[in-house]
């Protein structure tokens, strides 16, 4: 794990993802960069207000996970904006279960290994 980093490169949305919430987002959504951009740091801004309160590599893990790409997915399941889709997916029980194992297995303090953040 690279300590000398600081939150805010954690939040910094994977480009060039086509996997996970950010690439589900990009082929489902068909949204711009821009776009896309902007509802990943939505996702991150909510999450980081969640209730079991993540850290900021377990959200950046989740959202780069399969389970980001399930989460993203299951934003069609509401209506309204994409960001108010992305809160009322945030409350599923599912996605507090998910953050709970990813920080059981340690990846609330350690990135993935194939995350390279410049």
């Amino acid at each position: 794990m690279n300590t000398t980093m600081n939150s805010t490169n954690y939040a910094a949305a994977p480009t060039d993802d086509s996997w996970g919430f950010f690439g589900t987002l990009d082929m489902n959504e068909r949204l711009g960069l821009r776009e896309s951009i902007e509802a990943w740091n939505d996702a991150f801004e909510i999450f980081r207000s969640a209730p079991w309160q993540p850290t900021d590599i377990a959200i950046r893990n989740f959202l780069r996970s399969r389970w980001g790409r399930h989460f993203a997915d299951s934003t069609s399941f509401y209506d309204g904006s994409l960001k108010s889709r992305i809160q009322q997916a945030s409350g599923e029980k599912w996605v507090a279960q998910e953050f709970a194992e990813l920080a059981r297995q340690g990846f609330d303090t350690e990135l993935f290994e194939d995350d390279d953040i410049a």
